[in-house]
């Protein structure tokens, strides 16, 4: 077990060194409207939907999910090197924003980062409250959601479906802790999302292969928690500044 989840767990605990090395690179912070612009020294990534294919090499946008509030895009990171992909380690990343605001730019240096060792770093668009107007109980679902179809389309991705880690920061922290619990006991401790789940095709949860989070919002989630077992994934947890 140890062996089998080695190479991936390499690859994350690095993501703890990409923090500092990006932000001697990163210039400035801007904000166009919706859209965020992260300045690197290399590239320009353009964060949300506005996103354009190829604008960063190994970038690509693929729609996971259709929702009555509209579909829901993948931003991919392929290693730059690899001319065709089969059977690499895959880091599904949530970005933060309490539910209520953020997109998958979050991790864009990150993901840059890591994907020159050879992993494919999927930065996940979620449902949020300011623009979509929901509640966490979405946001969860859909993190699912993302895992589910990943996984399934694993050979289409070209990575291997047991080597499927997660991570991500804050509410997108919290997204990554629930992401091998089931839908029922998240319920059960949602006083405002039992609805929700009831009202959307239910998931069934994928068991990552690792999880890094960074800050991660595990507040008022005793409940949830409370009942984990050794088949839980090994977890890094990063707290502080």
């Amino acid at each position: 077990m140890i062996m089998k989840f080695s190479v991936v767990l390499k690859f994350l605990f690095q993501s703890i060194i990409c923090q500092v090395f990006f932000a001697s690179m990163i210039i400035s912070l801007g904000s166009y409207g919706n859209t965020t612009v992260l300045y690197i020294d290399d590239q320009n990534l353009i964060a949300g939907p506005d996103l354009k294919e190829n604008s960063h090499i190994g970038v690509k946008k693929l729609v996971y999910k259709k929702t009555p509030h509209g579909e829901l895009i993948l931003h991919i990171f392929n290693p730059k090197s690899a001319k065709k992909i089969s059977d690499a380690p895959a880091l599904v990343l949530f970005h933060g924003g309490g539910f209520k605001s953020g997109d998958p730019g979050q991790f864009y240096p990150q993901a840059k980062y890591l994907s020159q060792f050879g992993i494919v770093v999927i930065s996940v668009q979620y449902r949020i409250k300011n623009t979509h107007g929901t509640e966490r109980a979405h946001s969860v679902m859909d993190g699912k959601s993302a895992l589910t179809w990943i996984s399934d389309n694993a050979e289409l991705l070209g990575i291997d479906r047991d080597k499927i880690s997660v991570g991500g920061g804050s509410a997108g922290g919290f997204m990554a802790a629930v992401a091998p619990i089931s839908m029922k006991t998240i319920a059960n401790s949602d006083r405002d999302g039992n609805q929700v789940y009831e009202s959307e095709p239910s998931i069934e949860s994928i068991k990552p292969a690792a999880a890094v989070l960074y800050n991660p919002g595990l507040w008022k989630s005793e409940s949830i928690f409370s009942e984990l077992d050794k088949n839980y994934p090994p977890t890094l947890i990063l707290v502080g500044t």
